[in-house]
């Protein structure tokens, strides 16, 4: 703004000279000719030139020019310039706050093993385990009997097969029950007592009854339970019938079973017998099934079997509720394998129902086939 306003006072100054020249009765300046020049020596003519002014109006006229300027609007703004050259860098500034952290990087390879470890402090000592202290010769193995461990010599061995047909009549008004025992508390009646426990069946009988803890009575569904029937039962290892005073006994209209008067058993009847099975049957048909059985010699014979191997243990007790059966030479029967079928019902060594022993392989029919043995059916 300096620069220019000279530039414009001077532009003005000239102009206003200008115009006060054409103006020849102004006031700021005036040029006469004089009426009294001398005329020139050399024979050319004289002029003398006057020029006055007044400074005052000279300055006012200055400002007011000035205050015009002043007063005149801004024009346009005229075109960027060229950048100028880039100053000297300035000082560094504060150091500014730390930025966020950024996100995790991807994990670095596995570094190498440490060093080996001390050895630990020696566990406490485990107990004794099943075969402690059993230790058997060359010609021995180990064998379980009666649920210890022992070393047992194989003085033979020995198989057979017998193929037969049952000569049996159905029989009708029979019923009974089997079970799994899982250890614990079964009630109230026959369904609920097998279902409370581990598996078993019920086969025909009356379900208002009871069967519990203590006592179970039975009352074949469609027939009458009277006195003359004939049952048979066994828990575990322990066998009992009908002719067993006070533990199975006839009731009007039932039999029952009381548990405690077991021999061997008291109440409740299932502690510490968990997996062992118990079955329960009755025959009111007033036909003793059972009476033609006997023994394994007596059983071959009614159903017609042929044999073949070696020499069945015929003296065994085989009937239609259990049935032993053994092999002459072989001193231990719990290594032995049976597979058999009654009909479509196939079992095993394995099969619930089937034990062993040092002299026998016990079959209880109640449980392999879920009913006694004359129940399946003449002919299979």
């Amino acid at each position: 703004m300096k620069r220019f306003v000279p530039f414009v006072l001077v532009f003005g100054l000239i102009t206003g000279l200008s115009c006060s020249s054409d103006d020849g009765g102004g006031e700021a300046a005036s040029m006469t000719r004089s009426a009294e020049a001398p005329a020139a020596t050399d024979g050319s003519d004289t002029v003398d030139l006057t020029m006055q002014s007044d400074l005052d109006d000279l300055e006012q006229r200055i400002q007011e020019l000035e205050d015009q300027l002043a007063n005149l609007p801004a024009g346009p703004a005229g075109p960027q310039g060229p950048a100028g050259p880039a100053g000297a860098d300035g000082d560094d500034g504060a150091q500014g706050p730390a930025g966020p952290t950024g996100p995790q990087g991807p994990a670095g390879p596995a570094g190498a093993d440490g060093a080996q470890g001390a050895i630990g402090a020696t566990g406490a000592t485990g107990s004794d385990g099943a075969l402690s202290g059993l230790t058997c010769s060359e010609e021995q193995f180990v064998a379980t009997i009666s649920g210890d461990w022992v070393c047992a010599v194989l003085d033979g061995t020995g198989s057979a097969n017998m193929v037969g047909t049952l000569q049996t009549t159905a029989a009708v008004n029979v019923g009974g029950l089997w079970a799994q025992l899982d250890g614990q508390s079964a009630c109230c009646e026959p369904s609920s007592y097998v279902s409370d426990n581990t598996t078993g069946l019920v086969t025909n009988l009356n379900d208002a009854y009871i069967c519990d803890d203590f006592l179970c009575d039975l009352r074949v569904e469609n027939g009458n339970t009277g006195p003359d029937c004939t049952g048979k039962g066994k828990l575990g290892d322990i066998a009992f019938s009908v002719s067993d005073n006070g533990a199975f006994s006839h009731v009007v209209g039932y039999y029952r079973i009381d548990w405690s008067e077991l021999n061997g058993v008291s109440d409740p009847h299932y502690d510490n017998r968990a997996g062992e099975i118990v079955w329960l049957y009755i025959n009111c048909d007033a036909v003793d099934y059972n009476a033609s059985y006997g023994d394994l010699a007596t059983f071959i014979t009614l159903s017609n079997a042929s044999v073949s191997g070696d020499n069945w243990a015929t003296g065994l007790t085989c009937d239609a509720y259990t049935c032993n059966l053994g092999l002459d030479g072989v001193p231990n029967h719990t290594v032995c394998v049976l597979q058999g079928n009654v009909g479509n019902a196939a079992f095993s060594s394995t099969s619930l129902g089937v034990s062993a022993s040092m002299n026998q392989v016990t079959i209880d029919w109640v449980p392999v086939l879920g009913e006694p043995l004359y129940k399946a059916g003449s002919g299979q």
